[in-house]
């Protein structure tokens, strides 16, 4: 079964006007609800809240499961009543998987859940890269082979800030955007942007395996994992990661030996760790085998998978036990 993501823009339209985004695939996938077991969502509320709605008023019965990766249904908000309203909403999902055990606790905290509903329907799931799609890139090329720093992404993404550490490095960074987060800050000589967007995966990351090691810099405009895509990416490539501090991340990059983070916007911190190591191609290979093994050990799709296929399975059951 194959639903189209996008088909019907203007009921998207409708749906964002009564905030609730992608209301065009939600229906298309409600056609098929008595198909399917279960209900996945990998993208918390964002995908899934007409079901989230239907279920609380008891309109559908199907178990649905989401991941969260950022505080969600009034979670993280000041009022009391958005809140509660939210907590309602959220006891209505049979499980959620948080990729982030700092928000878990926050959304845990600020809605005041029981440890039955923790217990039951909340837990802790780790996230990670296809190991056999990286295989390709592998092994990485060893840092006396490479030339530059990288850093790419779209969401909340903080170049102003490594253009500006960079005019006091003395080594050339490839800066991939969008048109829309071009640095808005002269550009040194050593460093080079390409927005044009004609890049294909598979090209990023044959330029992910040509650099010394990839940056993640951003700003935090909300409590999220931002960065934990590039992160993970990073590791499965073998590299070594620099990337601005985010307590929403479990991964301790300088405790497992892969990269150093640095404050927000901390001009000098990245010039600092980035000086340290930009010519020391032992401790720079020696934190892109940590990476890599880390990723192969933990942080990959299949633990991310066969967790959440106990999960699954576990509501199967249970459902299974109460149609009986």
């Amino acid at each position: 079964m194959f639903i189209p993501f996008s088909k019907y823009k203007w009921v998207d339209k409708i749906g964002d006007f009564f905030n609730i985004s992608r209301l065009d695939l939600q229906i298309r996938a409600l056609q098929h609800i008595n198909k399917v077991d279960i209900v996945y969502g990998p993208y918390g509320a964002a995908t899934t809240k007409l079901f989230l709605l239907l279920k609380y008023f008891k309109l559908i019965s199907k178990p649905v499961i989401i991941s969260i990766h950022y505080p969600l249904i009034g979670s993280d908000s000041n009022k009391g009543l958005v809140r509660k309203i939210g907590k309602k909403l959220f006891q209505s999902y049979d499980a959620t998987l948080f990729l982030s055990k700092n928000i878990m606790k926050s959304v845990s905290d600020n809605l005041n859940l029981d440890k039955e509903f923790l217990d039951n329907k909340a837990e802790h799931i780790i996230w990670g890269a296809d190991v056999e799609f990286y295989e390709k890139f592998i092994p990485a090329k060893s840092p006396k082979e490479t030339q530059f720093f990288i850093t790419n992404g779209q969401t909340a993404r903080d170049f102003d800030t490594l253009v500006e550490a960079f005019r006091h490095i003395d080594f050339p960074l490839k800066i991939y955007c969008t048109p829309k987060n071009i640095p808005t800050v002269e550009i040194p000589s050593n460093v080079t942007v390409i927005s044009d967007g004609n890049l294909t995966n598979a090209q990023l990351l044959e330029e992910y395996n040509n650099s010394r090691a990839i940056l993640v810099s951003y700003k935090m405009v909300q409590e999220s994992t931002v960065g934990l895509t590039s992160l993970v990416e990073g590791m499965a490539m073998g590299k070594p990661v620099f990337m601005t501090a985010n307590k929403n991340i479990d991964i301790d990059l300088e405790k497992e030996g892969i990269g150093k983070f640095i404050k927000e916007g901390d001009v000098e911190g990245w010039v600092k760790a980035i000086s340290s190591v930009a010519n020391d191609e032992v401790a720079l290979k020696k934190m892109g085998a940590n990476a890599y093994n880390l990723f192969r050990e933990k942080y990959n799709s299949q633990n991310f998978a066969n967790h959440l296929g106990e999960v699954i399975k576990r509501l199967l059951k249970k459902e299974k036990q109460i149609s009986h």
